[in-house]
């Protein structure tokens, strides 16, 4: 317990150079003495002290006085203070503890230069910020204390929004941008000033929408809360213009024809900036009065939206049914193909559901006319551009022109070469009175000959493949669209060539034979030319026989060609693959076993023959004196000596087979004669 004491010795002359303090509380040690002139003293508990001042003036003499003091229990202070947000009341609690004494006084500084003398006072601060509170408490033994506890005045968090598209009829979207002033943002209270929308005049979202059915303004108030628990409130005044109206006409729903869209929006507040049509087939535009084509019959949702210079935006969709329009058409007929009077037949018709209404006729020669099934009479042949034009009940048209000639019938007339092979020469020798010959269609009854079966020109050539009787057509036509036809039996005398193999697949050294199959209609087959396709054979690979042989020089494929041409001249080729097997070669050669050929001596024989395709099986050997043939079938051993009974020549022969079955001979005359 601090005392402060104050010094009041009073002297006449001189000065008091000395003073002696005596606290009376030995147990302070050193700190129970002090010198200054008015000291304090710390007491360490609560009690009665005695006191004792000594002091000295400057002539040496002292005075002593003692006193008597009482030292209290000092009471103690403590509050607490609620946090609040700008503008809001800080309450302050006191929870001081008295000592030796009751409190009788407090006195608060509130940290702003003001002040309260209650016990437990209220505040409104100014400003946010913290501030530092003091207490001073007194008792009534004039003990005092003074504590202070620091106070925080939370910032009002900032609400502010901002919209946009407020029109009647849409939604107003609002945006927040309020401000938490250093604590964050935590919920949001909207109130749209829209009370005749019920429930749907408040939000809790932080970034509503809201729809105003009519247009005005409308006090929009935004309350915001922060961490701390402080809210604000701001108003603002939305104005709701009269939203736009969004509608379109149009004039015509003919398939294939152009659909010309009427705007008819409009709007009460700001003036309409954008239009954005759909036709519903994956089309659009941006222009107020669009003209769009339907590829296709049906029905088609056609929106259309616009928006204003606020970003307002209304849309409306009608349903467009396309329909088929009327398709014009029309036949003519004239009966005698001379210059008469010609009758028109409208074969015009709609799939829609509007009929039509109107028939319009140009001839082509300055007439017209708007009858359904007019006729008309052209004073000179020829070919005329007739259009009609038809239009249905919902205004949709369409035209047709067709070339219509008027004149004289042709008569039709053709003739060709006799005694033709194939290709046949056709001349045209059509005529027609007063009018010209505009057309040949020709068809040669040769289905076969597929695309060229037909020609367009006057005089056309026709190759035919195949002999027989064709019947040949011609149609021709004037420039008055009238024709004539004739048809004509054409014989074609071609010969045929084929022939038959009687022994194909036989050995290569051996006569094949070849059977002539060739016919020919109405007429004889005169000459045959064969080629077997064996050059090797020299001379032989020609023949002009009906039915020839020929032994082929090797082995292998021949393709052999046959030409036949019967009386007329006229030719016809085949050709077909002779297939032969390779044949082998016989060959030997023959020594004496003595140093002569004498009578009785012995002729060694070697054979040399070659295979060539398959290995050789059997050599037969015969010597030309009468004795049996040897043959050999062991490929080890097909050499032989033999022994000649007399002198003479002989002609000894060696036949070689293959293991196709194919075989060759080989002659050689050896002569064996005496030696002296």
């Amino acid at each position: 317990f601090p005392i402060q004491f104050t010094d009041e010795t009073t002297l006449l002359s001189g000065s008091i150079i000395d003073w002696e303090w005596n606290f009376g509380e030995p147990i302070s040690g050193p700190n129970n003495v002090s010198f200054a002139q008015n000291p304090t003293h710390n007491y360490s508990g609560s009690g009665v002290y005695l006191v004792t001042l000594i002091v000295t003036s400057s002539d040496l003499c002292y005075d002593t006085i003692q006193r008597q003091i009482t030292v209290f229990v000092s009471p103690t202070g403590d509050f607490i203070s609620t946090n609040a947000c700008l503008n809001d009341i800080t309450f302050f609690t006191d929870l001081s503890v008295q000592g030796d004494a009751p409190i009788i006084s407090w006195y608060w500084n509130f940290g702003d230069a003001t002040y309260s003398s209650e016990q437990n006072p209220s505040h409104v601060y100014g400003n946010s910020g913290q501030y530092i509170e003091f207490l001073t408490i007194t008792d009534t033994n004039g003990c005092s204390v003074t504590v202070n506890r620091l106070v925080n005045v939370f910032a009002l968090p900032i609400p502010q929004f901002i919209y946009e598209h407020a029109c009647e009829n849409t939604m107003a979207h609002f945006t927040d941008y309020s401000v938490g002033s250093g604590a964050p943002i935590i919920s949001w209270f909207w109130d749209f000033g829209d009370p005749g929308s019920g429930a749907n005049n408040f939000s809790t979202q932080q970034n509503p929408a809201h729809e105003y059915l009519l247009a005005g303004t409308y006090p929009v108030t935004l309350s915001v809360t922060n961490m701390n628990g402080c809210q604000n409130t701001n108003t603002t005044d939305v104005l709701v213009e009269p939203g736009p109206v969004a509608e379109f006409i149009y004039d015509s729903v003919c398939s294939g024809s152009p659909t010309y869209f009427i705007d008819q929006s409009y709007s009460l507040g700001s003036p309409i900036t954008n239009w954005y049509w759909n036709f519903g087939d994956g089309s659009t535009s941006n222009i107020p009065m669009p003209v769009h084509t339907f590829a296709a019959t049906g029905i088609y949702n056609v929106a259309l939206s616009i928006t204003i210079a606020n970003g307002c935006v209304d849309q409306v969709i009608h349903q467009v049914i396309i329909e088929d329009g009327p398709v014009a058409d029309f036949s003519y007929m004239d009966p005698t193909c001379t210059l008469d009077i010609l009758q028109f037949t409208d074969l015009s018709y709609t799939s829609g559901i509007s009929p039509i209404i109107s028939w319009y006729w140009e001839f082509g020669d300055g007439g017209n006319s708007t009858d359904q099934n007019p006729t008309h009479f052209y004073s000179i042949p020829g070919t005329y551009q007739v259009s009609l034009t038809v239009e249905n009940t919902n205004s949709c048209v369409n035209t047709i022109t067709k070339s219509v000639t008027s004149g004289v019938a042709p008569v039709a007339g053709f003739s060709f070469d006799a005694n033709t092979c194939d290709t046949v020469h056709f001349t045209d020798q059509s005529s027609v009175s007063g009018a010209t010959i505009i057309s040949w269609n020709w068809n040669f009854g040769d289905p076969l000959s597929g695309t060229n079966n037909f020609s367009t020109l006057q005089n056309p050539t026709h190759i035919y493949t195949l002999s027989g009787s064709y019947d040949v057509r011609l149609i021709v036509e004037s420039d008055g669209a009238c024709s004539d036809t004739i048809i004509q039996t054409l014989l074609i005398t071609q010969p045929v060539a084929d022939f038959n193999i009687v022994n194909n697949g036989d050995c290569a050294n051996g006569p094949i034979q070849f059977a002539d199959l060739s016919y020919s209609t109405g007429v004889s087959i005169t000459g045959w030319l064969w080629n077997f396709g064996d050059p090797a054979s020299g001379s032989s690979n020609v023949s002009t026989a009906q039915n020839p042989t020929h032994a082929f020089s090797t082995g292998g494929a021949y393709n052999v060609t046959l030409i036949v041409t019967d009386q007329n001249g006229c030719s016809n080729t085949i050709t077909r693959t002779v297939t032969t097997l390779p044949a082998p070669v016989s060959l030997f050669s023959a020594t004496p076993v003595s140093s002569s050929s004498c009578q009785n001596s012995k002729v060694q024989f070697t054979d040399l023959s070659a295979a060539v395709g398959s290995p050789l099986v059997e050599w037969s050997w015969s010597f030309g004196d009468g004795s049996p043939d040897s043959v050999i079938i062991s490929p080890d051993s097909p050499n032989i000596i033999h022994t000649f009974p007399s002198n003479g020549t002989y002609m000894v022969s060696l036949t070689v087979t293959n293991a196709a079955g194919c075989s060759d001979l080989y002659l050689q005359a050896i002569t064996v004669s005496s030696t002296d």
